[in-house]
């Protein structure tokens, strides 16, 4: 079990044994995330901040489908963040741009540069995506 976890975080993770991992390296800091099983848009995650040398290791020692991808921040008008990533490696080329709603009926203004909408169809998932590559 991690150390840091609160009782809330051992709850909702006690809920469900259906969880995806991700360890996402960034310059201001490493985090592990675990994101349950997501209903059309939405997925609940838990996240900890881990340390760089730990989280090399584990993806070192585990042998387990990833992404690469560089991911820019952009405020759209309305004021939500979209978060963009251009992937790399097999999915070179590959551009998705999601943004996070206060709730799944938040009006949201979609940028003119935003193309096919792919809210729930999991294939298009970094999981989805690190194991099976482009739809």
């Amino acid at each position: 079990m991690l150390s840091s976890i609160t009782p809330e975080q051992e709850n909702i993770f006690n809920s469900t044994d259906e969880w995806t991992s991700r360890i996402r390296f960034q310059e201001e800091c490493t985090t592990l995330t675990l994101k349950g099983k997501r209903t059309h848009s939405s997925a609940i995650e838990l996240e900890w901040t881990i340390d760089d040398v730990v989280a090399s290791h584990i993806v070192e020692q585990m042998e387990c489908p990833t992404v690469m991808k560089t991911r820019h921040v952009w405020t759209g008008v309305d004021g939500l963040v979209w978060e963009i990533d251009e992937f790399e490696g097999d999915l070179l080329g590959l551009t998705i741009a999601e943004v996070e709603l206060p709730s799944e009926n938040s009006p949201v203004a979609i940028p003119s540069w935003v193309g096919e909408e792919i809210t729930g169809r999991h294939q298009w998932s970094n999981s989805s995506l690190a194991r099976n590559g482009w739809p």
